[in-house]
């Protein structure tokens, strides 16, 4: 159990912090939904606690503002994202 809570801790050392994005907010959303309207595609950078951030290059074909999510589709498929992960786009 010792070794559990050593692994845990160590994890959590590693474990990075989001920045706010108060600002930013609005640009990220006028810019996923530019590229759902011209059906273009969009570089998204997603926030991971550990490790390095991910970027996906896809087109935005829904955006749910009840729920906080787009939906992005790529060649093999579509996958929901949640807003608060997405920390940048280009």
């Amino acid at each position: 159990m010792i070794g559990l809570i050593i692994v845990i801790d160590a994890l959590e050392r590693n474990r990075k912090i989001k920045a706010e994005l108060a600002e930013e907010v609005n640009i990220i959303s006028q810019q996923l939904s530019d590229s759902m309207l011209s059906k273009s595609e969009i570089t998204v950078e997603l926030f991971r606690d550990f490790g390095q951030n991910v970027f996906k290059t896809e087109t935005v074909i829904k955006i749910n503002t009840q729920l906080r999510q787009v939906k992005l589709q790529n060649v093999d498929g579509y996958e929901w994202v949640k807003f608060d992960e997405i920390v940048g786009v280009s």
